[in-house]
């Protein structure tokens, strides 16, 4: 599922067409820099075109459906808090 409603939301599909483009426009990135990044370099790299969480959310979606690898490296995140890396997972 690309987008999970934890508040009460009156139209579920468009809320779920936007989180699935912003799992396409993550998943882009990954392929076309085939670098490995965290969240916050991701949400950074986009401009703070939306919400950490949603990176995140995005993230873990891609990670779930084999499209992006965890690594087990990590970097000290914006609030100083260890965060993993990611690249995007060899078909």
């Amino acid at each position: 599922m690309t987008y999970y409603a934890t508040t009460p939301e009156p139209d579920l599909t468009i809320l779920r067409g936007k989180a699935a483009k912003q799992d396409a426009a993550i998943l882009r990135f990954f392929e076309v820099t085939k670098r490995r990044w965290s969240p916050w370099q991701v949400y950074h790299k986009f401009g703070d075109r939306w919400p950490i969480t949603s990176v995140r959310r995005s993230i873990n979606t891609l990670t779930a459906e084999g499209k992006l690898n965890k690594l087990g490296d990590t970097r000290k995140g914006r609030y100083g808090r260890k965060e993993h890396f990611w690249i995007i997972a060899i078909a």
